[in-house]
């Protein structure tokens, strides 16, 4: 799963904020600038979401939700896996220098987790994607959807898209 709308080639610090409320880290918030850390904060907050249903910081506004962001409100459920509360919680750690994926390790860290233990990461990167996006230049946007000011269908994918992954576990192969 990927999301570039915001994508930006880094090299060092930025002071961009823009995202998902949500799914900010709070280096982002505190405008001390930021680096690809907060990409694995956002894979924390993906996970957790995925296995709770909703995101582990909550508000009734934006402002709200910044700031249990920067509180680290973070709470589980009583059923979520030990094994991928372990991860998230590292994966959120309020301090990017210590949060995993931002550690001498770096992504090789986060795959050797034991919450993934089962995913043989060699058979994924032989994997054929659903989709192999053209690209004509460096910056090509044109795989991108355009949206204008309507109203959408709401949270659903069209169903030509929501095919395509409806048999993912067939694409994620298992040790």
């Amino acid at each position: 799963m990927a999301d570039f709308g915001f994508a930006k080639e880094l090299r060092g610090l930025t002071y961009t904020l823009c995202g998902t409320p949500e799914y900010l880290a709070p280096e982002s918030l505190n405008h001390k600038g930021h680096n690809k850390g907060v990409d694995w904060w956002a894979l924390g907050i993906l996970i957790y979401e995925m296995l709770a249903g909703r995101p582990p910081f909550r508000g009734n506004n934006t402002n709200e939700i910044y700031e249990s962001i920067i509180q680290h409100r973070l709470k589980f459920p009583r059923n979520f896996n030990l094994l991928a509360k372990d991860l998230v919680k590292r994966l959120l750690e309020n301090e990017r220098t210590e949060r995993l994926g931002c550690l001498k390790g770096g992504a090789l860290d986060v795959m050797e987790h034991r919450w993934f233990e089962k995913i043989s990461w060699r058979d994924m990167q032989q994997c054929q994607p659903p989709i192999v996006p053209t690209l004509y230049h460096e910056g090509d946007t044109g795989n991108f959807d355009e949206y204008g000011e309507v109203e959408d269908d709401g949270p659903f994918a069209p169903a030509r898209e929501r095919d395509l992954f409806q048999d993912w576990e067939s694409v994620i192969p298992l040790r």
